[in-house]
């Protein structure tokens, strides 16, 4: 019984020098460490150097090297394939699904994108055709679908109002504004937007070429252009066939042939530049009386290009029974007086500037109450005035 004790202790002893040894960096096995190979087991660590064989198991760590037999799992991973699933990735085949990618094909979808076709759609778009409607756009090429419906609208275009359908097209044109501006959706009327002869009168045009209110009574003498051939402002009378400028009311009364010369000449009605007219310028304003007005049979004429007259003839035989026609000297004139209707004053005897070559001491005369040219004694006789200038 002590002899068993006294091994007891001895062992005991010899164990504790051997860990002992070991901590100080030597080992008490052939290997360095507690078995033959230098660790726990004779190969290592457990059996073979670690836990069995080197690591966790026989092989290194589990069974093959890692935390399986084979390094991992079985195929050196955490799986037997080397990866999450058999075949080194997320899934069998390489990545997150079972063909490399999120899906079966390598991407999101089977086909490689968002879709089974390559894009949002199974088309390649954002509808099955191509584009935003199944037909390409909408119905006709654009963004959204729509149906025209005529006549939906009108509006002002290139200065005339035009129909336009539902969508905004421009369909046919519902009124043309001619010369009248257009605003918004209609023309603008303008009652008033020229002046022109019509029916021998002058009258307002609207701007669609209508005529609308008589703008000035021409008479007999009638209109040409947007004008009366013989009309009167601010007391000058302008007749257009000749260019001449008379005064509309005669002034100065009756009086001689010189002093009519002379008030002439001083005359200041809307300007100067006024004489006393020949008598074949008195003659143009004669109206009536074929007779006696310009290009009447009546010989008794001066020069006078505007009036017709291109050589004079003034001699007192120049007078005939034609320059007192009796058709005339009746005293009924159409207008109570054989001259224009625009003109006033004393219808009788005028003084011409037009001296006879039979007498100086005479001057022709026109009588345009009675109808009828002649001459008297330039001191003899007081007519009245009627002054005359060229147009300007």
């Amino acid at each position: 019984m002590r002899k068993c004790c006294t091994q007891w202790v001895i062992n005991l002893a010899a164990m504790a020098d051997m860990i002992l040894t070991a901590a100080c960096g030597g080992d008490d096995a052939s290997d360095g460490d507690t078995s033959s190979d230098g660790d726990i087991l004779a190969d290592g660590d457990v059996a073979d150097g670690d836990i069995s064989d080197g690591d966790t198991s026989t092989d290194g760590d589990t069974t093959d090297g890692d935390i399986s037999t084979d390094g991992d799992t079985t195929d050196g991973d955490d799986t037997p394939d080397g990866d999450d699933t058999p075949d080194g990735d997320d899934t069998p085949d390489g990545d997150d699904t079972p063909d490399g990618d999120d899906t079966p094909d390598g991407d999101d979808t089977p086909d490689g994108d968002d879709t089974p076709d390559g894009d949002d759609t199974p088309d390649g778009d954002d509808t099955p055709d191509g584009d935003d409607t199944p037909d390409g756009d909408t119905i006709d090429g654009d963004e959204e679908s729509c149906i025209p419906t005529a006549h939906a609208s009108y509006s002002c275009d290139s200065d005339d109002v035009y129909w336009y359908d539902s969508c905004g097209n421009r369909e046919e044109m519902k009124e043309e504004c001619d010369n009248c501006a257009c605003s918004v959706d209609s023309c603008l009327a303008n009652d008033e937007y020229l002046s022109s002869c019509y029916d021998g009168d002058v009258y307002w045009y609207d701007c669609h070429g209508a005529p609308q209110d008589k703008l000035e009574e021409c008479g007999a003498d009638g209109c040409s252009g947007e004008k009366c051939n013989f009309s009167c402002a601010d007391g000058v009378c302008l007749d257009r066939t000749t260019g001449f400028e008379w005064q509309q009311e005669t002034t100065g009364g009756e009086m001689l042939w010189d002093a009519a010369v002379t008030h002439c000449t001083g005359l200041d009605l809307n300007g100067t530049g006024w004489r006393l007219p020949n008598i074949s310028e008195m003659r143009s304003l004669v109206r009536g009386c074929a007779d006696i007005e310009t290009g009447g049979s009546c010989g008794a004429v001066d020069e006078c290009s505007v009036c017709g007259d291109d050589t004079a003839c003034l001699d007192e035989s120049c007078w005939t029974d034609n320059c007192s026609p009796s058709s005339c000297n009746d005293e009924v004139s159409p207008t109570g007086c054989y001259w224009l209707q625009e003109l006033s004053g004393t219808c009788s005897w005028f003084w011409s500037s037009s001296s006879s070559t039979s007498s100086n001491d005479d001057a022709w005369y026109l009588n345009f109450y009675g109808g009828y040219v002649g001459y008297a004694p330039k001191s003899s006789y007081d007519y009245n005035v009627r002054c005359v200038r060229s147009g300007k």
